[in-house]
């Protein structure tokens, strides 16, 4: 879990921190399969190099319009939201829910062999 996301298609600039070059790797070299932050006040699904990466900002601060598409963005959901992750026995299920409890994305996460 991060507060900054390395990757997005949110209103603040994509990784101002620069771990892209710097966590990324690491996430890459020991076989990371997801990864969570916030920052952007929205959702956002995103997938780069074999890892799933979720932007779950959407806790009750005001809202945040999409600036840019990210080119590994694979969803983006302008709301409040919240995210409730299950490890099943060989893989982790991923589901987003707006305020109104309604699925807004979901996604099943098979472990890396």
């Amino acid at each position: 879990m991060l507060h900054h996301p390395p990757f997005s298609s949110g209103s603040h600039a994509e990784d101002p921190m620069k771990m892209q070059n710097i966590i990324v790797p690491l996430f890459e070299k020991y076989g990371v399969d997801a990864v969570f932050s916030g920052h952007n006040h929205m959702y956002e699904r995103l997938y780069a190099n074999g890892i799933n990466y979720f932007i779950t900002g959407g806790g009750g601060a005001p809202l945040h319009k999409s600036k840019h598409k990210s080119s590994y963005s694979q969803k983006v959901v302008i709301c409040y939201n919240y995210c409730k992750i299950i490890k099943n026995k060989n893989n982790l299920c991923v589901t987003a829910y707006n305020i109104n409890d309604s699925i807004i994305d979901s996604i099943n996460i098979f472990p890396k062999q």
